[in-house]
């Protein structure tokens, strides 16, 4: 294995000017709107009175979505999506303002964010790219989830396994160049499980139009899935989502089986506070030594 390892090229970037997107939450109903300005200063998100660094915020082990916790005591849900679509677009400093406490959920992908990013357009922002290397192999098993994470480029091999005809086991695998085909496949959900999730107060905003709704006979939806391996695939990108609550693009060879939020945060805090990732902050997109 080489000891060399390539940051993602392209350099730092922000939006070219503001991105702002409402919409209904997944799980509350409620409506949100989320505002992406220009920054300079890393992703960071407001709390009050100011801006802090997205490092910096508490994430919450939930089972449905990933949760920022502020410091002010307030909580986003469901940042997963947006996440996502920074890092598959390359998207390495915005000031993120939330209204409300969850962020809309549009077409249960990431695809909704990635075209408003088109249309937008980045520009680029002088400064150090910063990322987070794989500096030694660390693993979690959390319940049926299991997690390993290599030094290397940059790949992600997923497998899932349900007890459903229609998505039974899957596995998806993606590098930097593949990134992008995971961002169209939506999030799902199994018919039987809806009655439940309500009674909890969770997917109170869910549809055909979010979700994919998945039943005995197959996808409820009108076409059915949008892509193949779409459940893997959007495993996945909740996968890449939740390890951008670190606040840069995470670099090495992942392996999961069955990830979900809970056990997908877990994971991120175990490389966080074992000493599996080591800092990189270089002023151009090359190569960089897993030696150094």
């Amino acid at each position: 294995m080489s000891s060399i390892i390539s940051i993602p090229s392209g350099g730092r970037c922000t939006t070219a000017s503001p991105v702002v997107i409402e919409g209904v939450g997944l799980h509350s109903g409620a409506q949100s709107t989320v505002r992406l300005e220009p920054g300079s200063d890393g992703l960071r998100v407001f709390d009050g009175n100011a801006f802090i660094p997205l490092r910096d915020v508490s994430v919450a082990r939930t089972p449905r979505c990933t949760r920022l916790e502020l410091p002010s005591g307030r909580r986003v849900d469901m940042v997963e999506h947006l996440f996502a679509a920074l890092r598959i677009a390359g998207v390495t400093d915005a000031d993120m303002s939330f209204i409300g406490d969850e962020v809309p959920v549009l077409d249960g992908s990431s695809s909704v964010w990635l075209d408003a990013f088109a249309r937008t357009g980045l520009t680029r922002v002088g400064g150090a790219i910063e990322c987070l290397l794989v500096a030694k192999p660390v693993s979690l098993t959390v319940g049926s989830s299991r997690f390993c994470a290599l030094p290397g480029q940059f790949s992600l091999d997923c497998t899932i396994d349900f007890p459903n005809a229609h998505i039974g086991r899957q596995r998806i695998s993606v590098d930097e160049q593949t990134l992008g085909s995971l961002a169209v496949a939506r999030t799902f959900v199994l018919e039987h499980e809806i009655a439940m999730l309500k009674a909890n107060n969770l997917a109170l905003g869910g549809s055909l139009e979010n979700a994919v709704v998945i039943g005995e006979a197959g996808p409820l939806n009108p076409g059915g899935f949008r892509v193949d391996l779409e459940c893997a695939r959007h495993k996945a990108l909740d996968f890449i989502g939740d390890l951008m609550v670190l606040g840069v693009p995470v670099i090495g060879r992942f392996e999961i089986f069955a990830p979900g939020h809970s056990a997908n945060n877990a994971f991120v805090e175990e490389m966080a506070t074992s000493g599996a990732l080591r800092r990189v902050s270089i002023l151009e997109a090359s190569p960089v030594s897993l030696a150094a």
